[in-house]
Order: structure tokens, then sequence, then C-alpha cells
């Protein structure tokens, strides 16, 4: 059994966790041919090339304990990494540049791509945010813990380690759980704590993720890289519904530019049939896509709000336990090219301290800051929906 400290000393039993901070960019993807059932492609706003200051109006910290007893402000500067479009050395993003066209997905209106242009964020509401990110013990959502709690947000921090989980926790002063998402199990345990601890989640990310080894199957029966990046994410949000839609919540996911090497198969979702390290990555990250879009689809007039996004190619222990040939890259001089934690965590920020339908789209994919090409597959509505019911029978327990 792990053990969590809250931010009044108290100490609570919680479970131990293998959340993996998914950090990582592979090469490119071709543009994919469009299928039948997708809308007309369209141009895709983005930010213009500038640098962001925001000011949240919380006040600083007392020895640590977050307070609104000051109206000081508090300056946030935001470093934009390579803004806009297009591609960077060894960052390798899959996203639209300037002038490019991107397809949608059924159900989106073609005018809120062309009229609801990004805009810079305008900084934090004076009501303290409670927020949970999973695979917050390293990587970028370390990087984005420490930035939503200098900002004076209540950030509740979800690791595998019990160890570096609660050493970040203890530096933030933040609550922590350690949940192992190779087991189901687990993941129940904590939602069942995170319902008990929060009346209210205003920003459910999930950060955690990895890419494994051979093909190897969980205690659940689920082959291990889909369960870790999808179906444990899925299980989490799905069992938080009730308290996230009472919330009005926004859920975050991270994907990657690897969810074009994917293939969503839903009669082999264990790749019994063929396995690879690398594809069985991207389906994950692919079914992360897919999992966002019929969130939004489903639950988005109850008031949630969703997103996925692609972090970068960053420079963090990603990839360090799996048999992928993408683990030399972290370990070569290839790493002086990647991002900073920091840099890699923008985007998620972004998406947290923006507004769905006024900064961003719900229920679409992004890559610094603007909206990102995808597998084709990402946009077949009929798969998102079939993904759905095909995880909810794998969860159901």
């Amino acid at each position: 059994m792990g053990r969590s400290a809250g931010p009044n000393g108290t100490v609570r039993s919680v479970l131990s966790s293998t959340c993996r901070s998914a950090s990582e960019s592979f090469t490119p993807m071709v543009e994919p041919k469009r299928p039948a059932n997708m809308l007309p492609l369209t141009k895709a706003p983005r930010l213009p090339n500038i640098g962001l200051t925001t000011t949240s109006g919380l006040s600083g910290t007392t020895e640590r304990k977050r307070s609104l007893a000051s109206s000081d402000a508090l300056a946030i500067s935001m470093s934009i990494f390579s803004q806009g479009g297009g591609v960077i050395v060894c960052a390798a993003y899959a996203c639209s540049g300037a002038g490019d066209r991107i397809s949608v997905p059924l159900g989106w209106q073609e005018s809120a791509l062309t009229s609801q242009v990004p805009t810079p964020t305008k900084g934090h509401p004076l009501t303290q945010r409670t927020i949970v990110i999973t695979g917050a013990s390293d990587g970028i959502g370390a990087a984005a813990a420490r930035t939503l709690t200098q900002a004076g947000d209540r950030v509740v921090v979800v690791g595998r380690s019990e160890e570096k989980t609660q050493a970040i926790a203890k530096e933030l002063n933040a609550d922590y759980f350690v949940s192992d998402f190779a087991e189901l199990d687990q993941v129940r345990t904590l939602a069942a704590q995170l319902k008990d601890d929060y009346e209210q989640i205003d920003v459910l990310a999930n950060n955690a993720g990895g890419i494994m080894g051979k093909h190897q199957l969980t205690v659940d029966g689920n082959e291990s890289t889909f369960q870790i990046n999808h179906l444990a994410p899925f299980l989490l949000t799905t069992e938080l519904m009730d308290v996230l839609t009472a919330s009005k919540a926004t859920v975050i996911n991270t994907a990657s530019a690897a969810n074009g090497f994917g293939k969503m198969d839903l009669f082999d979702l264990n790749s019994e049939h063929t396995y690879s390290t690398n594809r069985a990555y991207g389906t994950g990250k692919l079914a992360n896509i897919l999992f966002t879009s019929e969130l939004h689809r489903r639950f988005g007039e109850q008031g949630i709000t969703t997103a996925a996004f692609h972090p970068g190619m960053v420079r963090t222990n990603f990839a360090a336990e799996s048999t992928s040939p993408m683990r030399h890259a972290y370990k070569t001089l290839l790493n002086r090219f990647m991002l900073t934690p920091d840099q890699g965590a923008d985007t998620l920020l972004w998406l947290i301290n923006g507004t769905a339908g006024t900064d961003w789209i719900s229920g679409a994919y992004y890559a610094k800051r603007a909206l990102a090409k995808a597998n084709a597959q990402a946009y077949d509505a009929e798969l998102a929906q079939g993904l759905w019911e095909a995880s909810e029978a794998l969860v159901a327990g």
C-alpha cells in the first residue's frame, strides 16, 4: 500500500501505480485519405507567432499553503516553443501549418472552425480550481503541476512511483495518489478515492501512458500497451463521470503524433494477430483521440469539454523501459534537440487555461496550440462509438 498526505498533514492509504508520463513524438505522417463519412476539408485556425504573458489574479503562497487573502497578482510567463504549424527538428510535429487543411469529424460545425480562432489565455479565474493530473510524477505532468500550483490551482498528483510521486506532492504541498494502471482494480480504487475527497473536479488531465516492450497481457487480460494508454484513462474518466458532469469539467487526453502508426481493429484489441511495439503504442494513442471525440459527442451537452493533444518529443525518461527503437533517441545527442518538460507541457496548459468554444474546439486533436492532422481512422464516428462500447465491455470487471 502507498500513502498520501494532504495539505493539512493528514495521511491516507492509497494503492501503488504504473502511470507513465506520455511526453513523446514520432516522425510526421503523410496526410491520410479522407474517408467517405468525413466532412469537407476546411482551413485550420492557429495562433500568431507571439509570446504570451498572463496574470492570474491569485495570491502567492505562505509556507506553501495556497491562499486568496492577498490581492497581489502572480505574473506567469509562459514560453511558447516554435509557435504555429509546421515541423521542427527532432520533434517532428504532425500538425497543420499556416493555411494547411485538416479533416473534421462528423458532428462538428464547419463554422466553428472558420470563426472561432484561438486567442491567448486571459488568465485564471479567481476561484481556485481542482485539477487532477495522472502521470504527474515526471515529465510534462510534473511540469504542468508546478505551473498550475504556482498560479494558485489545487493540483492532485497521480503517478506510478511512490517515491517520485510523493516527492512532487511534497514539493507542491499537494495531495497525491499512486495507482497502477496495469491493474484496473487500482484504477477503480483511485476513482473512488477521488470522488470521496473532492466534490468538484474542474480538470482531469489523462496524461499517464507509455510505450511498452514485448506483447504481454495484464492481470485483467488486456494487452498492456492498450490498457495503460487507453483502457485505464477510459475507466478513470467514466468512473468519475458524475462528479465531472456536475463540475462542468474539462478532460484533456495526452495523445501523440504516433497515432499515425496505429491501426484500430475492434476485433483484435489485444493485438493477438499482429503486434509491434510502435504499432501498439500508436494504436493506444489513436484510441485516445477516438475516445476524445466520442466523449464530446456523448457528454458535451452535459457540460463536458474535452481535447486530445500531442506534446512533442520531450526530454524525459519516456520509453526507457521499452524495447522500442525510440528509447535510443532519449540517450543520444538527439536528446539536446528535444523539448524541455516545460515546453512539452505548453499545449496542455493552454488547453487547461483556455475556454472551449473560444480558444479551442471540444472533441478535437491539437499540437502546438493548433488543430492537428491525425490518422484517418480518428475521424470515423462509427469506429469511435464502437471503441467506446468495446472499452465498456473490457473494463466492466
